[in-house]
């Protein structure tokens, strides 16, 4: 038994140093020593690192080519063919709703994961065919001006504030934003451009697409939005919920006014009825997983029974961020809560 503890603990020290080794190597694009990417045949320069997440990693890069620069997200697939499915269903999305305030995805490609093979050698890790050891890379539009969160924070130092003007300008636009997804139509029926292909499968896809859909991968065609949504068939319209918006996600254009939504990897239906309690338990932890506390409704923290969750879920995030824009932060990350050991889910949710 002790020898078979040993060989335990030999075992998970081991493999903790594959891992650290392999976030090490995961900080380059395409492997060590990497300046280049390539993508569908176009070759792309590294030029720095921009951000990171859990499972992501966002890099400004450079077509030679042109010299216009673009925003790489790289999303590493560790839990086999759902990671790649999830994070093909968000390319969809982006790709689905159409407008000037909401980011559309450049270019995508799906490629083996060098860095984790670089790292574990001739170590037999998984089937090549289950989707563990890939790599997502998302080419998105680059903005000079970052985020709403990149905004504030700079106000913060400075101790200065958004004009009116221009924070009205912007939270109008994250608005409209938004307002695609809810008053979303679907292509009609017989649409030249409409294509079809196999939806994402697994639970989270599912309330993603569904059978009536038209959605397709490559990108659905146009969507079409209303100016005035009480005059169309309510049974038409196909609304989805962004379900982590947030200063964070919603980028700032070259004019500096307009503002783009971007990051939906949380994007849902916007309409779920929860008819169990196992129901309600599955809707809360995804959205304790994908959707960010501070922003989060309070619906979200404690799922009811015989209940919809519907499109409200974004329009209280809208108003959080709103309050933040103005107050340079949330309204639930007070004193309170972030010094004097407060509960912040608790603030949230009541």
């Amino acid at each position: 038994m002790e020898e078979r503890s040993w060989m335990e603990h030999v075992g998970r020290a081991a493999e903790s140093l594959l891992d650290t080794a392999y976030a090490l190597l995961s900080a380059l694009p395409c492997g060590a020593g990497a300046t280049h990417v390539e993508l569908n045949g176009r070759t792309y320069e590294v030029m720095k690192l921009l951000g990171e997440g859990g499972f992501s990693l966002v890099y400004l890069v450079r077509d030679p080519a042109s010299g216009q620069q673009f925003a790489l997200k790289k999303i590493r697939c560790q839990y086999g063919e759902a990671s790649v499915r999830d994070a093909l269903a968000e390319v969809d999305a982006m790709n689905r709703f159409r407008g000037p305030n909401v980011i559309r995805a450049c270019d995508t490609a799906v490629v083996r994961d060098e860095a984790r093979a670089s790292v574990l050698g001739n170590v037999p890790t998984h089937d090549e065919e289950s989707g563990q050891g890939r790599v997502v890379y998302i080419l998105l539009p680059y903005y000079a001006n970052g985020n709403l969160q990149d905004a504030i924070n700079a106000h913060v130092i400075h101790a200065t504030h958004f004009d009116e003007r221009t924070l009205l300008h912007l939270f109008l636009g994250a608005c409209r934003g938004v307002q695609t997804m809810h008053h979303y139509m679907p292509p009609r029926k017989g649409d030249e451009r409409a294509t079809t292909t196999t939806a994402p499968q697994g639970e989270s896809a599912a309330l993603l697409f569904d059978a009536e859909s038209d959605a397709a991968y490559p990108p659905a065609p146009p969507m079409r939005v209303t100016d005035a949504p009480e005059a169309v068939d309510a049974a038409a319209r196909e609304a989805y919920a962004h379900r982590d918006i947030k200063p964070a996600n919603i980028m700032i254009a070259d004019d500096r006014r307009t503002a783009v939504l971007m990051d939906f990897g949380s994007t849902l239906k916007a309409r779920i009825p929860i008819q169990s309690r196992k129901e309600a338990v599955a809707h809360q932890d995804l959205a304790a997983e994908r959707s960010s506390m501070p922003y989060r409704a309070p619906e979200l923290f404690d799922v009811k029974t015989d209940v919809v969750l519907d499109e409200k879920v974004d329009i209280w995030a809208l108003g959080c961020t709103l309050y933040a824009m103005a107050y340079l932060h949330s309204p639930f990350e007070t004193a309170s809560t972030t010094e004097q050991g407060g509960s912040l889910a608790l603030a949230c949710a009541t």
